[in-house]
């Protein structure tokens, strides 16, 4: 799954909440503990859910900051 933030134009530059870059670091550790995925043995379930942690992260993060979030599963 590939999660892309799209921010309006018009919130470019604000300040991003305290708790919003806190996710957004929680977020990036997730997602780079997944690209190594294939060197650990985790079943097809763990690693969807892991998918769907770092997807509602992503919704939390996007809500805080008034921006979407587009997500696209790949096999």
């Amino acid at each position: 799954m590939e999660l892309q933030l799209n921010c309006d134009d018009n919130n470019r530059g604000e300040a991003v909440p305290e708790s919003a870059q806190h996710k957004l670091a929680q977020l990036c550790s997730l997602l780079a503990a997944l690209r190594s995925v294939g060197q650990l043995e985790l079943t097809e379930e763990t690693q969807i859910n892991l998918l769907w942690l770092a997807h509602d992260l992503a919704l939390d993060v996007s809500t805080q900051l008034g921006c979407g979030v587009k997500t696209r599963a790949t096999a």
